[in-house]
C-alpha cells in the first residue's frame, strides 16, 4: 500500500494468506512465508471499487471478502487465482465489474460480486462475516448504524 492500512483479516481456511485495505483505496492479499512463516510478500494489490478510503475487510469462510470504505458502500469481492484476469473468473461468485491487478508485477486480483452502493449514509468503517451462517454480513458505520446483508450465491446483496 502507498498509504494507511486500515484493517487486515486472515483467510479462515488455514492458508496463511491475509488481506488488508487502505486509504490508497486498495485492497491487497498477502502470502506468509519464511522459516515460521511470519515474512508477507504480496500476493495481489488490486483497486476495488471505492472511490474513498477503504476503512475495513473481512474474508468469509464462504472464500468472499468484503469491504467496507468511506463513500459509504459496501463491495464483495472474489479472490482470482493466479494466473487468471479477474474478469475472466477466478473464483467464487458471478457478475459485478471487474477490480483487476495493479499493474504491480502481482498476480491474482479481486472480482467483485456485488455491491451496495449506498448502504449507510455515512462511512462504512467495519465489516464482518458471521462465524457460521457465511452468507451473513454486517456493516457498521459513523451514521450509528449496523445493517446485516444476506449475500447469495449469485453475488447480489440485500439488506434485511
Amino acid at each position: 500500500h502507498s498509504s494507511t492500512v486500515w484493517s487486515v483479516a486472515f483467510e479462515p481456511g488455514g492458508e496463511r494468506r491475509a488481506v488488508t485495505c487502505s486509504d490508497d483505496r486498495t485492497i491487497a492479499i498477502w502470502n506468509a512465508g519464511g522459516q515460521r512463516r511470519t515474512q508477507l510478500s504480496i500476493a495481489s494489490r488490486s483497486p476495488c471499487g471505492h472511490d474513498r478510503p477503504v476503512l475495513s475487510v473481512s474474508w468469509g469462510k464462504c472464500g468472499l471478502i468484503a469491504g467496507g470504505a468511506g463513500d459509504n458502500s459496501v463491495r464483495v469481492y472474489a479472490p482470482t487465482a493466479p494466473g487468471k484476469s479477474p474478469e475472466s473468473g477466478g473464483s467464487g461468485g458471478s457478475g459485478g465489474a471487474g477490480a483487476g491487478a495493479s499493474g504491480d508485477g502481482t498476480e491474482g486480483g479481486l472480482r467483485e460480486v456485488g455491491a451496495v452502493v449506498s448502504a449507510h449514509d455515512d462511512d462504512v468503517n467495519c465489516v464482518a462475516w458471521h462465524p457460521t451462517d457465511h452468507g451473513l454480513l454486517a456493516s457498521a458505520s459513523d451514521d450509528g448504524a449496523v445493517k446485516l446483508w444476506t449475500v447469495r450465491p449469485v453475488g447480489s446483496s440485500t439488506g434485511e
